[in-house]
């Protein structure tokens, strides 16, 4: 994604889709957050709507460990 432009087209594209809300793309992170009613709207369908623009979904690589990510020192 390269400008406010993309961002709102992925953003009006997904709205058309039945039971998909709440759309929200920054482009700088480039971050897609959305709400869906899986009933109305599958995440296949919504990955291929995506797809169809020529962006593609982009996994982020996987954290080692969850919760404090801060580097603590140990205590002399």
């Amino acid at each position: 994604m390269d400008c406010g432009a993309c961002a709102l087209k992925i953003e009006n594209e997904l709205k058309r889709l039945p039971g998909v809300g709440d759309v929200n793309v920054k482009v700088g992170p480039e971050r897609l957050s959305f709400a869906f009613d899986e009933d109305r709207t599958s995440r296949k369908a919504i990955e291929d709507r995506i797809r169809s623009l020529g962006y593609r979904r982009h996994y982020p690589p996987q954290r080692a460990a969850r919760g404090c990510r801060c580097r603590r020192r140990p205590v002399p």
